[in-house]
């Protein structure tokens, strides 16, 4: 069968078309798969450490990826009170900040009510006005409620990623890109929040550690102090019970004493009455009598003289008897004083 040139060179044709077509689409899909790749990436580096990782760290991190890695050619982020609109914070990467004060109440409405979204030259004013304010023409923006302590309540944070004038029709950012940057907004933004609530645990825990190493301190002292409390009971202890021995042995001491000087006084009354007793008188009749010698008998056989001396001996007696028993008597009283 015959072949019409004209027709094999129409399929031909139609089927290379079909070709670029569809190396076009890969060619597409293979560039959005790597920049889906690096809004991953974004992602990821914005997570490590951030117990370690300050605001200004983390917006720092988060500009570095857009602008290094997703080819905005800027990036940045303001801070602002609601709602009087001044800017309390500001960054941009790269260059330095814008020198934006404030933000108006009309942009702040808009912020509020959409939440996130895309400026160009067909953006409402105020979004304008904030582009010439921060120098781009077209940009991603997001906003976000902020819970700052040194801020009061009701801050609020505004992203920011685009491109500038001479630059805006060179880059083109699609809705994926613009799906993904609201994502990733929305990340560093609770990032945000949550570094705050960490650095205020961090804070509290410092304060707690402090806490404790000062009630280590007190405890350790309370104990020493109570070491030293315990050891001046026991030597008050041991001093009230030598105290009272020392009373105890005084008080037997001045009964002993006393007692001897009872003893001694008794003494005394004792020799007194011994010195004055008429025991003396006994001698004398043994002198007597043995005076009389041989002729004793004789002298006794007389009834007068007989008489005479039994007569002093019975009262001899009965006087040493007396006596006895006044010596004895006052002995025993001043035993028992």
């Amino acid at each position: 069968m015959a072949t019409d040139p004209a027709a094999l060179v129409e399929t031909l044709k139609a089927k290379a078309t079909l070709l670029i077509h569809r190396e076009r689409e890969l060619f597409e899909l293979r560039q959005a798969r790597r920049r889906t790749e690096e809004w991953l990436r974004a992602f990821h580096a914005l997570s490590p450490e951030l117990q370690d990782t300050d605001t200004a760290g983390l917006i720092a991190r988060w500009s570095d990826r857009l602008v290094g890695s997703l080819s905005f050619e800027s990036a940045g982020a303001l801070e602002y009170e609601a709602p009087s609109g001044r800017v309390t914070m500001r960054t941009m990467d790269p260059g330095p900040p814008p020198a934006l004060t404030h933000v108006d109440a009309e942009a702040d409405a808009l912020f509020r009510a959409k939440g996130s979204g895309r400026c160009d030259p067909s953006a409402p004013p105020a979004l304008r006005r904030l582009a010439d304010a921060i120098g781009l023409e077209e940009f991603l923006w997001l906003s976000s409620g902020v819970r700052r302590g040194s801020v009061r309540r009701g801050s609020r944070l505004l992203l920011f990623a685009g491109s500038s004038p001479r630059t805006a029709k060179f880059h083109r950012f699609s809705e994926e890109d613009q799906n993904h940057f609201m994502l990733l907004g929305n990340h560093l933004a609770a990032l945000v929040n949550n570094s705050i609530l960490a650095a205020q645990v961090e804070r509290e825990r410092t304060e707690i550690v402090a806490a404790n190493r000062e009630l280590d301190a007190s405890l350790r002292e309370l104990s020493r102090t109570q070491r030293e409390l315990i050891a001046s009971t026991k030597l008050v202890a041991e001093t009230s019970r030598r105290a009272g021995m020392a009373d105890i042995a005084a008080g037997v001491l001045h009964n002993v004493g006393n007692v001897l000087t009872s003893i001694d006084v008794g003494a005394e009354l004792v020799a007194e009455r011994l010195r004055a007793s008429r025991v003396g008188n006994l001698g004398k009749l043994v002198r007597l009598l043995e005076a009389e010698g041989e002729g004793l008998p004789a002298s006794l056989s007389t009834a007068d003289r007989a008489s005479k001396i039994v007569n002093f001996l019975r009262e001899l007696s009965a006087h040493l008897a007396t006596e006895r028993d006044e010596i004895l008597s006052r002995g025993r009283g001043r035993v028992a004083r």
